[in-house]
């Protein structure tokens, strides 16, 4: 399913759960178009936000975003998988005491907490909140 995860790289996950490491989410849409099923016409040229929106489509079509920083484990998606979060927390080794941020789109949520608040599911019911609209980890 994904190969393992090198610390400082993110990750797009496509709705088949095949991961493609990356260092910067944005910038990977425009170098490696073909593995989004995107043309080079379609990203040449674009700027941020461009590039922004195209993540946003990405998101809504199934792809998954995950980025590691400073101690949180950050998450985009479509809607809520747990078994991808799990599979991904335990890929990583995250620590225990590591912060969890999960933004899903369908609903509109974000749920925080820690790795040991997440596998003991308490974070989801705790510290479910509706979260800003924009991007979570934007710069990558």
């Amino acid at each position: 399913m994904m190969r393992k995860y090198d610390h400082g790289e993110g990750l797009w996950i496509d709705p088949d759960g095949e991961s493609y490491a990356v260092v910067e989410h944005l910038i990977s849409i425009q170098n490696d178009p073909d593995i989004f099923g995107l043309s080079a016409r379609e990203v040449r040229g674009q700027t941020v936000e461009g590039l922004r929106k195209i993540a946003e489509k990405l998101i809504a079509d199934g792809w998954k975003r995950y980025r590691y920083l400073a101690g949180d484990h950050l998450f985009e998606m479509y809607k809520l998988d747990k078994l991808l979060v799990d599979y991904v927390l335990s890929d990583v080794q995250a620590l225990a005491d590591d912060r969890v941020v999960i933004e899903t789109v369908k609903p509109r949520r974000e749920y925080k907490g820690t790795v040991d608040e997440w596998f003991a599911r308490s974070m989801l019911r705790s510290y479910e909140t509706n979260p800003k609209r924009g991007w979570r980890f934007s710069k990558s």
